[in-house]
């Protein structure tokens, strides 16, 4: 067998780091210890205008294999572990992990390097304000989990509950949530019989949103499910609406039936449960105004030369205030696409997003060249 060693980068908010540590250069990283695994996580900082920007996780895995493609297998499975328990304990966004490089040692041997390279652009490090990962919290659930026998249907449960805080649309985050449920919902109703005689299959679900959470009516929210999943009810408006306000009683119950079947305190499954989602694809978008001149009247001219703009930015400057939060500055210039004769007469210009990257204000001015 040959000794590995496997660097992953994860793009999320979640951070090891407090602001004022991260300002004087005192960037920690924990490690961990499984067998004959060892993993190291820290911070991937990002050096812009001497400010050192965090913007995501760094994983390094020590592991031995037969092979690179055996050894990048088992690093997968820890990968998932680890990041499933940050999202778990932070509630913010936690995108897949890519591959950064793999170090292959040998007897006798230089060790071999495998590089991968990602086409990362510079604004794609601004994806939000950091979560700072509770390490009391984090210690604790990782430890109840190292030692629960129900660990494969607890991580699959837990990876439907990062896809459920990683979606954008409410049906994708909502059925996310529920299949997530419906992993470990025969482990709840086999808890629930320590309390009661023959409970139905939801009953465990059940005994959490409506006594544990005090939640009303979990009969309703099953039939919005059932009429999701099985399409008897079409996706209307007003449809969605309804599954958006049950979005939040289902991750609450989620989080907590994890924390019943990992034996968590309830001090720390109230403290997560009642944590302010975090997520980075509603990031703020540039929103322009204005009217055409001489555009093609002809659909099918239009359609040929359909308007397109192109924003270039330029100038991107970062700074950190007194209080350490971090200013970024900069332009963009639009070049207008289309037939030669048609012009674009800006009039107006907006940042759209919501408050869930926790950017804290934005700003815009349209300029005319």
């Amino acid at each position: 067998m040959s000794r590995f060693v496997i660097q992953y980068y994860f793009k999320t908010l979640a951070t090891l780091t407090r602001k004022t540590d991260r300002l004087n250069k005192q960037l920690p990283t924990w490690k961990f210890t499984q067998s004959d695994v060892t993993v190291a996580l820290n911070d991937a900082i990002k050096s812009i205008d001497n400010c050192d920007i965090p913007c995501g996780l760094n994983m390094i895995i020590e592991l031995q294999a037969n092979s690179e493609q055996e050894a990048i297998l088992a690093s997968q499975n820890h990968c998932e572990m680890l990041i499933n328990l940050v999202a778990y304990t932070t509630l913010t966004f936690c995108d897949s992990g890519k591959i950064i490089s793999v170090i292959k040692f040998d007897e006798n041997k230089l060790p071999q390097l495998r590089c991968y390279f990602y086409s990362i652009e510079e604004q794609d490090v601004f994806i939000g304000s950091p979560v700072l990962i509770d390490g009391d919290e984090f210690e604790r659930v990782y430890e109840t989990y190292n030692k629960n026998q129900y660990q494969k249907r607890l991580m699959r449960t837990l990876s439907w509950l990062r896809k459920g805080i990683n979606e954008e649309h409410p049906i994708d985050e909502f059925s996310s949530y529920w299949i997530g449920l419906e992993v470990i919902d025969n482990l709840l109703r086999e808890h629930l019989k320590l309390q009661i005689e023959c409970p139905e299959q939801w009953d465990g679900v059940k005994y959490i949103y409506e006594n544990m959470l005090n939640y009303p009516n979990f009969g309703k929210v099953k039939k919005v499910r059932n009429a999701l999943f099985h399409g008897f009810h079409e996706l209307s408006p007003d449809f969605v609406n309804e599954i958006n306000t049950h979005i939040e009683p289902i991750r609450r119950t989620l989080i907590t039936s994890v924390g019943e079947i990992l034996g968590l305190e309830k001090k720390i499954t109230n403290s997560i449960t009642t944590k302010e989602i975090r997520k980075v694809s509603l990031k703020p978008l540039t929103v322009l105004e204005g009217e055409l001149e001489g555009l093609p009247e002809n659909f099918e001219e239009l359609v040929e030369n359909y308007p397109k703009l192109k924003l270039e930015k330029h100038n991107i400057k970062c700074e950190f205030d007194s209080e350490g939060d971090l200013k970024v500055t900069g332009e963009q210039n639009i070049r207008f696409i289309c037939t030669p004769n048609a012009k674009l007469h800006t009039k107006a210009g907006e940042l759209w997003g919501s408050k869930d990257p926790g950017v804290k204000n934005t700003s815009i001015k349209v300029r005319k060249m």
